[in-house]
């Protein structure tokens, strides 16, 4: 019955299928129920560890996975992803991680993601437990790969080890990381140029000054991160306390 109607089958259809098949009558309504009971519990059965695979297939896995050849999974099953996670080799790997599911699927939106240039970042995965390294351009591409990863459905927990530096042969000094800020100052929001101070140590930028109001605090954080090379910012830039209205007609 089960290959016969079930097997290969989308879980509404195998389960319509093999009550019309018993000659079971309101078979189109009791099918509903019978894929809602089914896939409940499937899920209680992989959360109690008792889904396993055949030690020859493992034993396959793992001597592929070895030799360093790609290896892919192809299923219509939506429970796919998470009955591969319990099962282990003996490296201690599960089949999830082997397969490299999350890992190709986090490059896939890193590399997707126009704010960003991927080239120069790695991804291991483990878990559904991301680990994004290498080198990014700038605070807000480091920021901005964190929270794609973070999107790419299976990812659990995100560990950023990202560094902030030039592209390659492009190395910047302090003096030109201050005078690039100073210049987007002049170009973007030119209204703050006369208003702030910039520093810049290693990479690192803390700007300093006051402002007429938080939108033009936020716009400076915004336009500094976008510069290539800078490692951090410390943003100690004020907003000018407001006029009294009621104090000057006291007066």
């Amino acid at each position: 019955m089960s290959q016969a109607h079930v097997a290969g089958e989308p879980r509404l259809d195998g389960a319509r299928a093999a009550l019309k098949a018993l000659g079971v009558p309101d078979a189109e309504r009791l099918a509903v129920i019978d894929a809602e009971r089914k896939q409940k519990r499937l899920e209680e059965l992989i959360q109690a560890g008792s889904v396993t695979a055949f030690p020859d297939a493992l034993r396959l896995v793992q001597a592929v996975a070895a030799l360093g050849w790609p290896m892919a999974v192809v299923s219509s099953s939506k429970n796919a992803n998470q009955m591969m996670r319990p099962i282990h080799l003996e490296s201690g790997q599960s089949l999830f991680d082997v397969f490299s599911v999350i890992k190709k699927a986090v490059l896939t939106a890193l590399g997707w993601e126009r704010s960003i240039n991927s080239s120069h970042i790695g991804v291991v995965a483990k878990s559904g437990v991301v680990t994004i390294m290498g080198q990014v351009e700038s605070l807000a591409q480091k920021e901005a790969a964190e929270a794609t990863a973070s999107r790419v459905w299976g990812v659990e927990a995100v560990i950023e080890q990202l560094t902030v530096g030039p592209p390659p042969k492009a190395e910047l000094s302090d003096d030109e990381i201050a005078a690039a800020v100073i210049d987007r100052l002049a170009k973007g929001v030119s209204v703050l140029r006369d208003s702030i101070h910039v520093r810049v140590e290693k990479g690192w930028i803390t700007l300093t000054g006051e402002v007429d109001s938080n939108y033009h605090r936020l716009t400076l954080d915004q336009e500094v991160r976008r510069l290539h090379g800078v490692a951090g910012l410390s943003n100690q830039v004020i907003v000018k306390p407001g006029v009294n209205v009621s104090n000057v007609a006291e007066k």
